[in-house]
């Protein structure tokens, strides 16, 4: 029961803090989106960005 309660709180919260911040949203999925593509380019390329590396497939900006 503790369990189920705790976990009903949690989702009212976020609920809350969504309808409060519209924004707040939109900023965590760039960021996942960002994050996401960033490891993409560093797998695709062979180095992260501004590293030096003989095995690198390309450039990044």
């Amino acid at each position: 029961m503790t369990t189920t309660n705790n976990t009903k709180a949690l989702i009212e919260s976020v609920k809350e803090t969504l309808t409060q911040d519209g924004d707040l949203l939109r900023n965590i999925i760039q960021q996942v989106l960002q994050e996401m593509l960033e490891a993409e380019m560093d797998q695709v390329l062979g180095a992260s960005k501004s590293e030096r590396s003989d095995k690198r497939l390309g450039y990044r900006s």
